[in-house]
C-alpha cells in the first residue's frame, strides 16, 4: 500500500479491492481482513477474528479500533462482506440483512488519521454451483459503521 500524505486514499484500496475480487473469482470467498499502515509506510496485514455476535460489523470495527490504538497506524483499508439494503426496506429494530431487498457486497474501504475516507461496494451474486457473479463497484460516501475508527484517531 502506498502512503498516503494528503490522503490519496483511493491508491490505498485499488490493490486490496483487485487481489480480493480475483480470489472471489478463483475461490468464490476470501478471508475478511484488515491492513494497517503505519507513520513509517510499513504494512501490516491481520485477519479478523471469528465473529459471530451480531452485528458482525460492530464487532470487526471494535477489532480495527483496537489495532489501531496499539499500533499507532495512520491509516486502515477494511475488506470484508457485508450485507446492504435501503433503508426503508429495514424492519424496525433490524439490520440490513434481515431486508426484503438484501444484497452482499465487498466493502473495501480506506480511512486515516486526517479524515480522510474512500469506500467502495461490490455487489456479489452467489449461484447454486457456489460460483460469484461479482456486480458493479460504486464509490461510497461516509459509512456510520467507521465511526469506531474515527474515534480510534480522536476524530
Amino acid at each position: 500500500m502506498p502512503q498516503s500524505g494528503a490522503s490519496d486514499l483511493r491508491e490505498l484500496v485499488a490493490e486490496p479491492h483487485a487481489i480480493v475480487l480475483s480470489v472471489i473469482r478463483k475461490d468464490g470467498e476470501h478471508a475478511p481482513m484488515f491492513f494497517l499502515r503505519m507513520p513509517d509506510g510499513a504494512v501490516k496485514v491481520e485477519e479478523f477474528d471469528d465473529a459471530f455476535e451480531r452485528p458482525v460489523g460492530e464487532a470487526r470495527m471494535r477489532q480495527v479500533a483496537g489495532a489501531i490504538r496499539r499500533t499507532g497506524a495512520d491509516a486502515v483499508v477494511v475488506v470484508s462482506e457485508a450485507w446492504s439494503s435501503s433503508q426503508d426496506a429495514i424492519p424496525r429494530g433490524g439490520l440490513p440483512g434481515d431486508a426484503r431487498d438484501a444484497r452482499d457486497v465487498l466493502v473495501v474501504a480506506a480511512l486515516d488519521r486526517s479524515g480522510g475516507e474512500v469506500l467502495l461496494m461490490t455487489d456479489l451474486r452467489r449461484r447454486a454451483d457456489g460460483s460469484v457473479e461479482i456486480g458493479e463497484t460504486e464509490q461510497g460516501g461516509r459509512a456510520v459503521m467507521f465511526d469506531e475508527l474515527r474515534n480510534a484517531w480522536g476524530r
